[in-house]
């Protein structure tokens, strides 16, 4: 019996370690499925995050390429102001000549005008055309006296 005592001990460790090892076994399971759910979890998490920074990538790649245009744009925008600025420059120059020629046509203008009223006071151009001594003197007289008078509303529209 005492045989029979040690056998039926063994065989109860043995059922024991069997249930442990079998209870460890189940433990492992859960284990390992739980880990294999955290990873499933841990790789849709990456995934999600490397679309997320695709689409980052790609926003900024179009933010890069809006700045280039808007930076091309104001260059060319700067260019056409400076080519502006020197127009204005130039317009500004040749006003300023045009003036100084019309200030110059109106003090000839009014010499002529002084000169005329100097020489009409004496000279009346009637007087002057009749007192030719030859008809072909007086015809150069008539040409001379409608010569001046055109000059001088020539003079006249050029400064107006």
């Amino acid at each position: 019996m005492k045989h029979a005592f040690i056998l039926i001990l063994a065989l109860l460790f043995s059922l024991l370690a069997q249930g442990q090892s079998n209870a460890s076994i189940e433990k492992m399971r859960r284990e390992r499925a739980q880990m294999e759910e955290q990873i499933a979890m841990q790789e849709k998490i990456l995934t999600s995050t490397e679309s997320s920074i695709s689409s980052q990538v790609s926003n900024l790649n179009i933010l890069t390429a809006r700045l280039k245009e808007r930076t091309r744009l104001l260059n060319e925008t700067r260019s056409q102001v400076r080519q502006l600025e020197r127009e204005s420059q130039r317009l500004d120059n040749e006003i300023a000549a045009l003036e100084s020629d019309l200030e110059k046509c109106r003090q000839a203008y009014a010499d002529a005008c002084r000169f005329y009223q100097n020489q009409n006071a004496s000279f009346n151009p009637l007087t002057f055309i009749v007192s030719a001594k030859t008809f072909s003197q007086m015809n150069r007289r008539i040409r001379y006296v409608s010569e001046y008078s055109v000059s001088l509303r020539e003079m006249a529209d050029e400064i107006t």
